[in-house]
């Protein structure tokens, strides 16, 4: 039985357990085989390939229903952009205050991943409706973000209102829910920069 230590990565121990099974085989009696019982990475390693398969399925439904309600494989493009780039905003949270992958940051990732397109979404449709009335594609770009950046911080802030007190809880739900709080109201925080700035720079130059 190996038990790891409070912080040490449980993939990372299981694979280097692995690597050492064929010696520690090789030291005993050929009548005493060493079996698996249990290893927990597993689970991890499932749990990430869930969150995978989740965020591929995402950037495809996403794409489906953008270009069928706006009609523009660019517009499809610009929104899925926005997916990859705030949950990257997560991972840099993780490094730095040395959490790691596990079922909490995991679970906030999966809550996130079909929210982080809805400012987007909005933006990206407002600037649409200018196009389609004329407008050249910078004019078209200011103004429709400007027209719905009211609305898209209210809602973006709305949310941040619900997470955001996780962070302060203390005691054994802090340390469950810490760590929730705050992905989720730095990867929602990342989606409002990210549509009103990348989304109508991309719908300038692409639109």
């Amino acid at each position: 039985m190996i038990q790891k230590q409070t912080g040490a990565n449980t993939v990372a121990i299981a694979d280097a357990i692995k690597k050492q099974l064929p010696e520690l085989q090789n030291s005993l009696p050929p009548d005493i085989e060493i079996l698996t019982v249990i290893d927990t990475s597993d689970n991890i390693k499932t749990s990430i390939n869930s969150l995978l398969e989740t965020i591929i399925l995402a950037l495809i439904i996403v794409g489906i229903i953008v270009l069928f309600f706006l009609g523009r494989w660019r517009a499809t493009v610009i929104i899925m952009v926005a997916i990859p780039i705030s949950l990257i905003g997560s991972f840099i949270y993780l490094r730095l205050t040395g959490n790691t992958i596990n079922i909490i940051s995991l679970s906030a990732l999966s809550i996130c991943i079909g929210m982080v397109v809805d400012d987007a979404i909005v933006v990206l449709e407002n600037i649409t409706s200018h196009l389609e009335r004329g407008s050249r594609p910078a004019q078209a770009a200011i103004y429709g973000t400007e027209e719905v950046s009211l609305s898209v911080i209210a809602s973006t802030l709305t949310i941040i209102a619900v997470f955001l007190p996780m962070t302060m809880v203390s005691g054994f739900a802090g340390v469950m829910f810490k760590q929730l709080g705050w992905m989720v109201t730095i990867i929602i925080s990342l989606s409002l920069v990210i549509a009103l700035t990348l989304t109508p720079m991309m719908s300038a130059k692409m639109l």
